[in-house]
């Protein structure tokens, strides 16, 4: 929409930028029409902006100006955004994701006022959503018609504001909206991490371009061509409007601009407190006691919880926080959270919240601000009570919080940092424990290896493992004034290194350091599937027969192999002498693995009666003449028994390799914290071009402890059932009352698995796949791996 078609649809919208509702109509007086209702929420559209953008430390003049412009945050910076379904705008905080929403929104609102059978359109902040989504937006649109009938234009606004168990709910409500309401779409903002998204539903939000941020950094008044940023970090930030605008202020007021995110919002707050009124004695302690009662609220506080009338007027004065009705909030969500990271830094964790992973997970967003603002002493004092008993946890702290290596910053890196990192190493490695004891940069007794040397030059950091003491009997941390010229000798076999810039600016930095350095090689052992080579039961036998079919060479769907043939291949093959062999099917064994294989075969492990090995998995059943590629060769009923099979065998494995591994990560792992498990689900077939494709939909629900993982699944002949919303959205109510009830501790973090989407293809090893794929999806959302997982 153009600006002049903008302009004449507000018409006379751009009035007093704090008024938000029309004033309380009395007993018996005619209500608003459509049209001044539209109007109304055009001015309420403009005002959000507004407040947006005094936050941020423009005057109302400025931030009037932006909101009146059409083409700031304009949709058309984005890849088309789809007419229907559900479309989330994802991006860091800053990037200007809720201004576009706001667009998308005005736009709808112009679309309404031109046709009365237009969707409706309706803005709703995901905190102020607090039962139903549906219940939410027929009240907020009733004024104007039903969007049961013309469908809803929804804008939802900060879904990641909420615990990540109600953002998953609220995501799975939008879809079914957008199911069961003609023609409407939702868009929901969120930074990246929620769990649950669909690929096809995700829009990345982009930065700004260089163009694009000197034109809004010139409109302020401002310049960034003569900025000096050494930091990668910061150059990155200057792409995003929020901090554009803030190094721009700066820049106006001939000062230097902030070094850091951190210390662009320290900045963005200095000069909100020097506005006309808002400095007075302890105004920073009255925002941090309204954002300490903001984030256990989940919303707006009422004024008087807040203080008194003159900390109320300051507050309000400084622009940094909006007053709406006999409520107060933030104007910026991330001011909350800043300021909610400072009262943590002054008073330390809420009661509880060091062994409360729920109100640490309300608390993760200021927790992550804390840390990046946190003297090193002090995020000792914050994070490591954390990493001790949620070490999940504090992996998706410290990525939030503290940029990776690699970035550059303005400080240099301290001498002392070897202490530093061998403290934060240690750490890691007793919440990663036992995994961490596969790794090269620990020892086999899951803690810091022997030897941690350290190399400081400039920016740059080298750090380097070394699991055996040094030739004079020492252990520890060396400080080296050079390094080693061989890298390679110094670690010997069993260690590693890790060097680049560190982002020294942050004081915390060790903890993504070391985190990152473990990390990298815990992502190599899970894409290499190196992790369930020792584990008993379904494992073991799934693994067995991928070797001995490996070894005779047989195909994917073999139900039975000769254990005579594989030991006499297996004889042959070591007299060759080689020290590893590779098979057709890409299996590379090393010799002590074969002859491993070839003793347990003569000694009868595993092998049936009649001299054979029995594929661990329901077998296909149809004869060879009449099987089909892909799962043809299964009958409708042996097809059931397979899949079944298949999810219960997964959800041991999976099981297996957390409680093996990870089990300090167990309560903040979204399936792991659910256990045991019941899944229900529906295969079917349809054959389009001589081609079958097999489809299932599955969903999984915690039964109480003692109890056995079960699967049951039906065939359906005509396609997948039709969804039926309302049954789909009470079945999903159940399932969060039952988490609620069953793992109280483990709500905010669960993750129970739903699916709809094609069987996966035959291997020798489905269930152990699939086992490593959720494991996989759960380290993910705690962002302690990332990219592809185990194929």
């Amino acid at each position: 929409m153009g600006a002049g078609a903008y302009n004449n649809f507000l018409g006379d919208v751009h009035g007093d930028v704090h008024q938000h509702i029309y004033p309380a109509q009395p007993i018996g007086a005619v209500p608003p029409s459509r049209e001044e209702v539209l109007t109304l929420w055009a001015r309420q559209s403009r005002n959000r902006l507004i407040d947006r953008w005094a936050a941020a430390g423009l005057d109302d003049a400025e931030a009037a100006d932006l909101a009146d412009d059409p083409t700031i945050g304009a949709p058309s910076r984005l890849l088309p955004v789809q007419d229907r379904g559900l479309v989330l705008l994802e991006g860091v905080f800053g990037s200007g994701k809720s201004v576009t929403a706001e667009r998308l929104h005005q736009a709808d609102l112009a679309a309404a006022a031109r046709a009365n059978n237009a969707p409706i359109p309706v803005y709703l902040d995901t905190r102020s959503v607090h039962g139903d989504l549906a219940t939410a937006v027929i009240e907020a649109s009733a004024s104007i018609g039903s969007p049961e009938q013309l469908g809803v234009r929804l804008v939802l606004d900060g879904i990641d504001e909420v615990s990540l168990a109600r953002a998953t709910s609220l995501l799975t409500q939008a879809r079914s909206l957008t199911c069961r309401w003609p023609g409407s779409r939702i868009v929901a903002t969120a930074r990246p991490g929620v769990p649950g998204v669909r690929d096809n539903e995700r829009v990345g939000y982009p930065p700004m371009s260089d163009d694009e941020a000197a034109a809004l950094a010139q409109r302020i008044g401002g310049q960034l061509n003569h900025v000096p940023v050494d930091s990668a970090a910061m150059r990155e930030a200057l792409r995003l409007p929020l901090f554009v605008i803030i190094a721009a202020l700066s820049h106006r007021e001939c000062r230097d601009v902030p070094s850091s995110r951190i210390d662009s919002l320290e900045d963005l707050v200095e000069r909100a407190l020097r506005r006309p009124g808002a400095s007075i004695t302890g105004v920073r302690t009255t925002l941090a006691r309204l954002a300490r009662l903001g984030i256990e609220a989940h919303g707006p506080v009422p004024t008087a919880e807040v203080g008194n009338d003159a900390e109320i007027e300051a507050l309000v004065a400084s622009r940094l926080v909006v007053r709406r009705g006999r409520t107060l909030a933030f104007g910026l969500p991330i001011l909350e959270q800043y300021f909610g990271g400072k009262s943590l830094l002054e008073e330390g964790l809420p009661d509880g919240a060091a062994i409360d992973g729920a109100v640490l997970e309300r608390w993760r967003y200021p927790l992550a601000l804390a840390i990046a603002s946190a003297s090193w002493e002090r995020s000792v004092a914050l994070i490591q009570p954390i990493i001790d008993e949620f070490p999940g946890v504090g992996a998706w702290l410290i990525h939030e919080s503290i940029p990776a290596h690699g970035r550059g910053s303005h400080a240099s890196v301290p001498a002392r940092c070897a202490d530093w990192i061998y403290l934060t190493l240690a750490a890691w490695l007793a919440g990663l424990a036992p995994a961490s004891g596969l790794l090269r940069v620990g020892s086999t007794r899951h803690t810091p290896p022997l030897v941690l040397a350290v190399h400081v030059k400039g920016d740059t950091v080298l750090t380097i493992s070394r699991h055996t003491p040094t030739d004079d009997g020492r252990s520890g941390v060396l400080k080296m004034p050079q390094p080693p010229v061989d890298i390679l000798a110094f670690r010997g076999r069993g260690g590693s290194y890790w060097h680049g810039q560190p982002a020294a600016d942050y004081p915390a930095w060790p903890w993504r350091w070391s985190l990152d350095w473990a990390t990298h090689q815990l992502a190599e052992l899970l894409r290499g599937r190196r992790l369930h080579a020792s584990l008993p039961g379904p494992a073991a036998l799934e693994r067995r027969w991928s070797q001995c079919r490996a070894v005779a060479q047989g195909t994917y769907l073999q139900e039975r192999l000769s254990s005579a043939q594989i030991i006499s291949r297996l004889r042959q093959i070591l007299t060759q002498g080689s020290v590893s062999h590779r098979f057709p099917s890409g299996w590379t064994a090393r010799r002590h693995d074969l002859e491993a294989l070839l003793d347990s075969l003569e000694a009868g492990d595993g092998v049936a009666a009649d001299s054979y090995l029995y594929c661990p998995y329901p077998a296909p059943d149809l004869p060879a003449a009449l099987r089909t590629a892909h799962y043809g060769h299964y009958s409708n009923e042996q097809l059931i028994a397979f899949v079944e099979h298949l999810h219960v065998t997964a959800v041991g494995i999976y099981q297996s390799l957390c409680e093996t591994w990870f089990p300090k990560l167990i309560p903040t792992l979204g399936l792991a914290c659910l256990l045991p498990v019941r899944i229900t689900g529906h295969v079917t077939r349809a054959t389009e071009r001589n081609f079958l494709y097999h489809e299932y939909s599955y969903d999984t629900c915690p039964v109480p402890a003692g109890d056995r993982t079960t699967a049951a699944f039906s065939y359906c002949e005509a396609g997948l059932p039709t969804e039926e919303w309302p049954a789909t959205l009470q079945r999903f109510a159940e399932v969060q009352r039952t988490i609620e009830e069953l793992h109280p501790a483990a709500a905010a973090w669960a993750h129970p698995r739903t699916g709809v989407g094609e069987l996966p293809s035959v291997t020798d090893t489905p269930a152990t796949d699939l086992a490593y794929r959720w494991l996989w999806e759960d380290l993910s959302d705690l962002r302690i791996v990332s990219g592809v997982g185990p194929r």
